[in-house]
């Protein structure tokens, strides 16, 4: 069947999980203000408060509050956005949370929490939205990040949910092609992205809080790279250079990679600070990063400017490789010493 180009994105209706906070709110109000229908949907009250807001600014938004570990909330949210908008053309599983601590150390009972919504949130979703986009088409983008194929110390339960989310994508979408339905997947990869997540994500670290390890993105990146595979869909979108980066040396050198991730990731992940509560409501797009966020991506802008990509993608391959054999050089010093 391969990937077609879908109907403008101010003549879609689109569906975000997750869309009371981060990445979901950035798209919801970055669709709404291209002219989409948008339905959003998200556990939290205040999801209703955010689409009047949307409406309120000329926008058509819909809220659902729903709970995706719950495949009768996810089909409630399906039914609302067909009462409302008369079908779905595009649906984003966006919703997700996490756990930080040691994969021994863990509870396994905050581990079957977060799979409840990460990886059956995001079959319950996949599953109702071709469902309901089986006959018409439409396009299924399910957010996964650089941890769907590189997984990183201190989130062990989210890299192994985020694993499970990209091979259950990739086999439905072998099937779906198989079958000539036509409906297009789309697994999206953002890298370190600066959201409520980290303050959201359960603490079990020893030492410290949950924090974005850098270089860290605007939301607002994500957003653009989601609406633009609801118009031009594509198998697989890494967001931020570093990610595409991260995702390159793991698959060139996955033992250097390994090495690296060792020495490197662990103090970069949290904060030295007491475990206070760290409130970041609903309405809240950005985190509490205290360092620079990126508001653009050289891989993102590539994208949105097809001419550029041959060029970004040839100077991104010789700036890995330089870094590929920097790094290099430093492990092998430190085994000599």
């Amino acid at each position: 069947m391969g990937f077609r180009t879908q109907k403008p994105i101010e003549e879609q209706v689109v569906v975000i999980t997750g869309a009371s906070s981060g990445i979901g709110l950035s798209t919801a109000r970055l669709a709404a203000s291209r002219g989409a229908r948008v339905v959003m949907a998200a556990r939290s009250p205040e999801i209703e408060q955010l689409a009047e807001q949307l409406r309120g600014e000329g926008g058509r938004a819909e809220a659902v509050v729903a709970d995706v570990s719950s495949e009768h909330d996810v089909r409630h949210v399906a039914d609302v956005a067909e009462a409302r908008f008369g079908r779905i053309d595009t649906w984003i599983n966006n919703a997700g949370t996490s756990v930080y601590g040691r994969a021994l150390e863990v509870p396994v009972d905050d581990m079957r929490e977060l799979f409840d919504t990460d990886f059956w949130g995001t079959v319950y979703g996949s599953r109702v939205a071709v469902e309901r986009m089986r006959d018409l088409g439409g396009t299924l983008i399910n957010v996964g990040g650089v941890v769907s194929d590189h997984a990183m110390p201190l989130q062990g339960a989210n890299s192994a949910a985020k694993h499970a989310v990209k091979g259950f994508t990739d086999a439905l979408r072998v099937e779906l092609e198989h079958d000539g339905v036509p409906v297009q997947i789309t697994l999206l990869k953002p890298a370190s992205i600066d959201t409520p997540f980290f303050a959201h994500a359960r603490n079990r670290l020893d030492d410290g809080v949950p924090a974005a390890p850098p270089p860290v993105y605007a939301p607002e990146i994500v957003a653009r790279a989601l609406l633009d595979c609801a118009v031009r869909p594509k198998r697989e979108v890494a967001v931020g250079t570093s990610g595409r980066a991260q995702l390159l040396l793991a698959r060139w050198m996955p033992a250097l990679s390994d090495k690296i991730v060792e020495r490197r990731m662990f103090e970069p992940q949290m904060r030295r600070e007491p475990h206070e509560p760290r409130v970041l409501g609903p309405g809240s797009e950005r985190g509490d990063h205290r360092g620079m966020v990126r508001r653009r991506s050289a891989d993102v802008t590539a994208r949105r400017a097809p001419a550029m990509g041959a060029v970004v993608a040839g100077v991104g391959a010789v700036l890995v490789a330089i870094g590929l054999m920097r790094v290099a050089s430093r492990v092998a010093e430190s085994r000599a010493v």
